[in-house]
C-alpha cells in the first residue's frame, strides 16, 4: 500500500500547511466507503451539512483537524474545500487508520497526518481559517485549550467541537447533554468566541449524545486577563 499521507512528529515547520501546493494525485473521486451502519451514514451527511455552513473562508482555506477520529470528517473538510486538511492527534493509530481510509476513497493526497500534542504549541499564531476538534482528540475541554485554539485562529475562523454527551443512571442523554453543551458554549463565550450549537435532527441518534458547538472568533486576540 502506498503511503501518501505523512505521519510526522510535530514541529513549527510540519505545522506549516500550505494550500496553494498543487497535487498531482487524480481529482477526488467521489466515493462512499462501506459505512458501519445507518448511524455513520447520517453523521457523514450531517458533517457535510457543518462544512458547508463553514461561511466567509477563502477558496483554499488553511484548516485543521485535531484528532483523527472521527475519519468522516477530516475527509468532509477535504472534499468540500478540495484543499489539503492537516489532522494533528496525539494517537499514531489513529492516524494510520485515517490514512488507509483516505487512500481507499482516493484522497490521501489531500490528509496530512502529524503526530503531536492536540493544544498545538508550536502552530503557528493565527495560521488557520478553521480548526475542527475531533471527539478522540484526547484533551480536556477547558479555558487554556479554548485559548490555544483561539490563538491558532486567523481573526473571524471557525472552530467546531464534537461534543459526546457522558450518560449515567442519575441522568438522561438530554440532561447531560444539556450539562456539557452548557459548559463548552460558556468557555467559548469567555474566550472571545461568537458561539451556535447543532445536534443531529434524527431522534434516533439522539442516543448518540453527539452534537456540535460552532463558535467564530472575534476580531480581536484577547489579553490574557479577559480570557
Amino acid at each position: 500500500m502506498s503511503r501518501n499521507l505523512s505521519i510526522n512528529p510535530v514541529s513549527p515547520d510540519n505545522l506549516q500547511l500550505d494550500p496553494d501546493v498543487k497535487s498531482d494525485a487524480p481529482a477526488t473521486p467521489s466515493v462512499s466507503r462501506d459505512p458501519d451502519g445507518l448511524a455513520t451514514a447520517l453523521r457523514r451527511v450531517e458533517y457535510e451539512k457543518m462544512v458547508r455552513g463553514l461561511r466567509g473562508l477563502p477558496a483554499r482555506p488553511r484548516l485543521l483537524h485535531v484528532g483523527a477520529k472521527p475519519f468522516e470528517v477530516p475527509l468532509a473538510l477535504a472534499r468540500g474545500f478540495i484543499t489539503p486538511v492537516l489532522v494533528v492527534s496525539p494517537q499514531p493509530a489513529h492516524l494510520a487508520e485515517l490514512e488507509a481510509v483516505a487512500e481507499a476513497e482516493g484522497m490521501s493526497h489531500l490528509i496530512r497526518g502529524v503526530n503531536g500534542d492536540p493544544l498545538l504549541p508550536s502552530a503557528p499564531r493565527q495560521g488557520f481559517d478553521a480548526i475542527w476538534v475531533g471527539s478522540s482528540a484526547d484533551v480536556p475541554l477547558n479555558a487554556d485549550a479554548f485559548a490555544a485554539w483561539r490563538l491558532c485562529l486567523k481573526p473571524f475562523g471557525w472552530l467546531v467541537l464534537i461534543v459526546n454527551a457522558s450518560l449515567s443512571e442519575d441522568a438522561s442523554a438530554e440532561q447531560q447533554e444539556g450539562a456539557t453543551l452548557n459548559l463548552v458554549q460558556g468557555l467559548a463565550r469567555a474566550a472571545g468566541f461568537a458561539v451556535s450549537v447543532h445536534t443531529f435532527s434524527q431522534k434516533a441518534e439522539r442516543a448518540a449524545s453527539e452534537a456540535y458547538v460552532v463558535a467564530r472568533k472575534l476580531d480581536r486576540d484577547l489579553r490574557p486577563e479577559e480570557l
